[in-house]
């Protein structure tokens, strides 16, 4: 009895390995839509711009593209706030927040998370916002120091994180 011992617990260990792999075998697949249009086609920032509420749905994260064309602004900020309600007002919803450390070890502040890109050119880049806890996205661009030409064109696709 007690050779067969070990014999056995090793059966049920390649048994339970075998079959705990399988569950995680198949490959993992992220789900992303096709590129839509925001509010935001060529939009002057020369004041503050919003994209409008992104419906989330059940991916709870949002890849934004953006492309900006400059003619005199020197940095454009960008920040975004999530709702569970489509018709809340620009700048009513609440801000995404960051932990940002400080120069005291241990110590961190929940700030608004605010993107501020520095530029002197035309530029394009891409944002994610993952895990969203609500329903909805809305995003601002501003640029510092930009005219009625300084414009951004800002799409989006909601992934899975």
């Amino acid at each position: 009895m007690r050779k067969t011992a070990p014999f056995i617990a090793g059966a049920l260990l390649a048994v339970v390995a075998v079959l705990g792999a399988s569950a995680y075998a198949g490959p993992l697949y992220v789900l992303k839509e096709a590129w839509k249009a925001s509010s935001l086609s060529a939009t002057a920032i020369d004041s503050t711009a919003y994209t409008g509420w992104m419906q989330t749905e059940q991916y709870r994260s949002m890849a934004l593209e953006i492309n900006f064309t400059r003619s005199a602004a020197t940095n454009v900020t960008m920040s975004c706030e999530t709702s569970d309600d489509a018709t809340t007002t620009n700048g009513a919803g609440f801000d995404l927040h960051i932990l940002s450390d400080t120069a005291t070890v241990g110590t961190s502040e929940s700030d608004p998370h605010v993107w501020r890109f520095t530029t002197s050119a035309s530029a394009k880049w891409t944002w994610t916002v993952a895990n969203l806890p609500h329903n909805y996205l809305n995003c601002w661009f501003d640029g510092a120091s930009a005219d009625g030409s300084d414009k951004v064109t800002v799409r989006y696709r909601r992934i899975t994180p």
